[in-house]
């Protein structure tokens, strides 16, 4: 099982401290209404972090990715959340974030989009699942379902590296992140949307819109 938490409280270690990260281009941090604090990524800067070791395996798993981010800003291009790239293919990467202001979680020539429009200087919490047994993409924005979608192949995983704020894929626009992420995970199960919406409405500080 694996179960990873990224609380981002001024350090990119994981919470069970096996998925360290490592700080590109020196992120700084924020307070978060969240927790206590949230990573800041300028995407002017190319700023990111990597988690070379140990390799995250996903193979023919259900999984489910989950974190609180608040954009500062929105292009009509990629900013990326997460992502694990065996190259720079777009075909050969495992990505989730945001595109044309709208959720998106793609691997190989699977992708779901979402239909809920993102503002910028907002905080949201965001939840990409996919689930081995029926082969279902979803994603959910404030704990509510935004989309959903069968594919017909199930991820295949790969042995590279993880990557929080950016993606590795060799695209003519960038891929940064441009703002504050908090409490990202991973656990390598498809959650319920009950529980997703448990967790968007646990955090009583933030008020999420819709």
């Amino acid at each position: 099982m694996i179960n990873i938490l990224w609380p981002f409280d001024l350090n990119t270690n994981d919470f069970y401290n096996t998925y360290n990260g490592i700080p590109t281009n020196n992120p700084s941090y924020v307070p978060s209404p969240v927790s206590t604090t949230a990573i800041h990524f300028q995407s002017s800067s190319q700023q990111s972090v990597e988690i070379t070791q140990p390799t995250l395996k996903l193979t023919h798993t259900s999984f489910t990715v989950e974190c609180w981010i608040h954009p500062i800003s929105l292009s009509t291009y990629d900013n990326a959340i997460f992502a694990q790239c065996q190259n720079s293919s777009p075909q050969n990467c495992f990505h989730l974030g945001i595109r044309n202001a709208t959720l998106f979680m793609n691997y190989y020539k699977e992708t779901l989009k979402g239909i809920s429009v993102l503002k910028a200087n907002n905080w949201y919490h965001v939840a990409f699942v996919f689930d081995a047994l029926t082969l279902q993409l979803t994603v959910y924005l404030n704990g509510k379902q935004d989309a959903t979608k069968k594919v017909y192949t199930p991820y295949q995983g790969t042995n590279d590296i993880i990557t929080i704020g950016t993606s590795k894929i060799s695209r003519i626009h960038h891929t940064h992140f441009n703002g504050y992420m908090d409490q990202l995970s991973v656990v390598s199960k498809a959650k319920s949307a009950e529980d997703i919406l448990l967790d968007a409405t646990t955090i009583p500080l933030i008020r999420v819109k819709g």
